[in-house]
């Protein structure tokens, strides 16, 4: 092999490698972003093993029936055992696994989370990191997921043409418990590059069922080199502005004047600020980096709903009435790289 064909590939040695845990801890505290609350949240971030370990959560299992259709829905067969601690949760999950219904489509385990627990305590809240490395090398996925033990009511404007303008807060409705959220910073090696090889290329942003990578850097705001990301109050949704931000038109109607329509919306503000990137503000719970020495939490590979089913219903005077079937999320492990 020439001495040519070796320094072409000796980048990509390097690459395949990975950046170190100690490194990656450094690009956390280089990049990581600032997190701003809306000033009146009532629903803020908290520690899961808190939950877990509070002997106020349960863990249930059964069958859903229709779990995306309002008048159709059901929950046949609930059982429950209490989840003592974060380290008895994979028993509790086990003996959940053992019921005969476990091999049928609809069978389901989720945590029933008290309500005592519902407004969280940001004292206690970690940014969980995910670290996901591209099999060429090139290019460093950092997750950061925020955990909510409640997911607040939803918000919607109705209009009527130009005439008409109201700003609706459901009674119910968009809630749910438990909530996962995250933010992921796109990292992409810099050759050559010195005294840190990495720059950061994209910002993805979870929001309902519209999460997006943002397409590059130019609409986010920056406070020295961490991104800026605003938590839309009650949902939790990601925005890379403060205002209203309007996301989904549920109804609509055509009138000879105008058209009425019903659109859902989230309030972002400059609220509190979280400074992920700082030293005891963030944990690392997994990385596909070969080589890593990582304990994750105990609950990190539970595979479970991380809150109970309620069927929710609001109406607005008499023009448009929401339905909708609460649910808890998904875990990070069971997301993947997004």
């Amino acid at each position: 092999m020439t001495r040519g064909a070796l320094l072409w590939l000796l980048p990509f040695s390097l690459w395949a490698a990975g950046p170190s845990q100690a490194e990656v801890e450094q690009l956390i505290q280089t990049f990581g972003p600032v997190m701003r609350l809306h000033p009146t949240e009532q629903y803020v971030m908290d520690d899961p093993s808190y939950l877990l370990n509070s002997s106020k959560t349960m863990l249930e299992w059964g069958l859903v029936h229709h779990e995306e259709d309002y008048d159709r829905f059901s929950l046949e067969g609930v059982q429950r055992a209490p989840v003592a601690s974060e380290a008895a949760l994979a028993g509790v999950l086990e003996k959940a696994r053992q019921d005969p219904r476990a091999a049928q489509r609809d069978f389901r385990c989720w945590l029933r989370i008290d309500k005592s627990l519902l407004a969280g305590s940001q004292s206690r809240a970690k940014a969980l990191v995910s670290v996901w490395q591209a099999p060429d090398g090139a290019r460093l996925d950092l997750q950061f997921w925020f955990f909510d033990p409640f997911n607040g009511p939803g918000k919607f404007r109705v209009s009527y043409g130009k005439v008409y303008r109201d700003h609706a807060v459901l009674d119910t409705c968009g809630r749910h418990y438990g909530d996962w959220e995250h933010v992921t910073l796109r990292l992409a090696r810099i050759v050559g590059g010195s005294p840190l090889p990495w720059r950061l290329e994209d910002v993805y942003l979870s929001r309902h069922s519209i999460s997006k990578w943002m397409g590059g850097l130019a609409g986010l705001r920056f406070s020295g080199r961490h991104p800026v990301i605003y938590i839309a109050r009650d949902s939790h949704a990601h925005y890379a502005s403060a205002g209203t931000h309007y996301y989904r038109r549920v109804w609509s109607k055509d009138f000879w004047i105008g058209t009425t329509a019903v659109d859902l919306e989230d309030w972002t503000g400059d609220g509190r600020q979280i400074d992920t990137f700082e030293p005891g503000q963030y944990r690392i719970i997994s990385s596909n980096i070969p080589g890593w020495k990582i304990t994750p939490p105990a609950w990190y590979g539970c595979g479970m709903a991380w809150g109970q089913y309620e069927k929710l219903i609001y109406s607005y005077r008499h023009i448009y009435t929401y339905k909708e079937i609460g649910g808890g999320p998904s875990g990070p492990a069971q997301h993947g790289a997004d």
